[in-house]
C-alpha cells in the first residue's frame, strides 16, 4: 500500500470526521432559527432525496470522468457550500432556505461521491491487498464516525454551531488537497468507460446484476439487513427509556457501540486478510445480525450492559458480510463499470433503510418494542438462512465471472 492510498485513506477520514462536525451543527442552526422539531427531521429529508434522484441519473459520471477529480471536485463544491452560510450568518442574513440547500447539495454529492470510494480503491492496491485495504478504510472511518459527533457536541457547546460547521468546511478543504496531492496516473478511469451513450451505461449497471446473480442476491440480503437494523435504530430512544430504563446518555452508547463492533470486525479482517469459504462468513453474519436485533427484545428490562454488547455484535456482523461484499464486486466488475454498479448497490442495499425506520416505529406502537425487535432479527435470520439454500451462491467462494447475456 503506496503514498497514493495513505494520502486517499487520510482525506476520506478527515472529511468523514467532519461531516459529524456537520451534521451536529446544522442541526443546532435549524433549531435556532426556527425552534422546530419539524424543520429538523425536514433538513435530513433535503438530503435524502437529490442523494436519490443523482443516485439513479448520475452513476455513469463515476466512471465517464476521472474519479480522483471528480472526487477532488465534489470536496471542492462541499467546501464551498458550507462556507456560504457561514459568511451570510456573519452578515446577520442565514436563513432557513440556505440550509435546506446546503444539505441538497451535500446529498447529492454523497450519491456521486461514495461509489467512487469503492471504484478507487482497486487501483490504488494489489488485488490480493484488497480485504486488507477495504477493511482498514472501513475501520478508520468507524472511529472518525464515532468521534466525529462527540468533538462536534463539544464544538458546539465551547464555541457555537457555526463554528462547528466552519471546521466542517475546512475538512472538505483538506480532503480535496490529499486528493490533488494523489499520483494520478493510476487513477485515471479507463478509456472504455466513455464508450457508449450515457443512456446505455445509465442502464448497465441495472443490467450488470443479471449476469452475475450471486451479487444481486448478496445485495439484496444485505438491504433486508439494513432495513431490519434501521427498524432497530429508529426505536433506540423509546427502547432505552421504556425497556432498559435508563436515560439519553445509554442511547448514545447504544449509537456507539455499532461502530465498535464494526471496528472490531474490520480489524480481523485487516489481520487475517484473504477470508476462505466467503459465501458461509457472510451468511452466518447475517444470522449474527439477526440474533443481535432480536437479542434485544429478548432482554429482561435494564440489562444495559448485555444490550450494549448485542449492537456491537451487529455491527461486528455487518462488517464481517460489507467488506466481504465490496471486495467481491471489486474483484469481478470490471474497473471501467465500477461506479455505476456501485450506485446501484448502494441504492438496492440502502434504499429501504426509511422504510425500515418507518416499520419500527409503525410496528413498535402496534406490537410492542420487544415483540418488533424479534420480529426485525428473525427477518435477518431468515435471509441468512436461505442464503444457504441458494445454489447460485456457490460462486461467491471461487472465482466469478459477468455471464454473457
Amino acid at each position: 500500500m503506496g503514498r497514493s492510498f495513505w494520502l486517499f485513506v487520510a482525506g476520506r477520514v478527515i472529511s468523514t470526521l467532519g461531516d459529524g462536525f456537520g451534521k451536529i451543527a446544522m442541526g443546532w442552526l435549524v433549531y435556532e432559527l426556527t425552534g422546530s422539531k419539524v424543520a429538523m427531521g425536514s433538513l435530513y429529508l433535503a438530503g435524502m432525496l437529490p442523494e436519490i434522484i443523482i443516485r439513479l441519473v448520475g452513476a455513469p459520471l463515476t466512471d465517464r470522468l476521472h474519479r480522483t477529480r471528480l472526487m477532488a471536485a465534489l470536496d471542492s463544491v462541499q467546501f464551498l457550500a458550507y462556507l456560504t452560510p457561514l459568511l451570510l450568518f456573519a452578515t446577520g442574513h442565514l436563513a432557513l432556505w440556505h440550509l435546506f440547500l446546503l444539505e441538497a447539495v451535500a446529498g447529492a454529492s454523497y450519491a456521486l461521491y461514495r461509489p467512487s470510494v469503492m471504484a478507487v480503491v482497486p487501483t490504488l492496491v494489489k488485488p490480493e491487498q484488497l480485504v486488507r485495504a477495504n477493511a482498514l478504510l472501513d475501520g478508520l472511518l468507524q472511529v472518525a464516525l464515532v468521534s466525529g459527533p462527540v468533538l462536534a457536541g463539544f464544538a458546539v457547546m465551547m464555541m457555537s454551531s457555526a463554528s462547528a460547521l466552519a471546521l466542517n468546511a475546512l475538512t472538505f478543504a483538506v480532503s480535496a488537497l490529499s486528493l490533488a496531492l494523489m499520483a494520478q496516473s493510476r487513477q485515471a478511469a479507463p478509456a472504455a468507460a466513455t464508450a457508449g451513450s450515457y443512456w446505455s451505461q445509465l442502464t448497465d449497471g441495472f443490467r450488470f446484476f443479471r449476469q452475475v446473480p450471486a451479487l444481486l442476491w448478496l445485495t439484496l440480503m444485505l438491504g433486508m439487513a439494513y432495513m431490519s437494523s434501521w427498524a432497530i435504530f429508529s426505536m433506540h430512544a423509546p427502547y432505552v427509556k421504556e425497556h432498559l430504563q435508563a436515560g439519553p446518555e445509554v442511547v448514545g452508547f447504544m449509537q456507539a457501540s455499532w461502530p465498535v463492533g464494526f471496528l472490531a470486525g474490520t480489524a480481523l479482517l485487516s489481520y487475517i486478510g484473504e477470508v476462505k469459504r466467503r459465501r458461509t462468513v457472510m451468511l452466518w453474519a447475517l444470522v449474527g445480525i439477526g440474533v443481535a436485533l432480536g437479542g434485544l427484545g429478548l432482554l429482561p428490562p435494564g440489562q444495559v450492559l448485555p444490550a450494549l454488547a448485542l449492537k456491537a455484535l451487529e455491527g461486528f456482523s455487518f462488517s464481517m458480510f460489507s467488506t466481504n461484499s465490496v471486495v467481491l464486486f471489486q474483484r469481478v466488475v470490471p474497473t471501467e463499470m465500477l461506479g455505476r454498479v456501485m450506485s446501484v448497490r448502494m441504492l438496492l442495499a440502502w434504499g429501504g433503510n426509511p422504510l425500515g425506520a418507518f416499520l419500527g416505529g409503525y410496528l413498535g406502537a402496534r406490537l410492542g418494542l420487544p415483540s418488533t425487535f424479534v420480529l426485525a432479527g428473525g427477518v435477518a435470520v431468515a435471509v441468512g438462512a436461505v442464503g444457504f439454500l441458494l445454489r447460485s451462491l456457490h460462486a461467491v467462494d471461487r472465482e466469478m465471472k459477468p455471464r454473457v447475456a
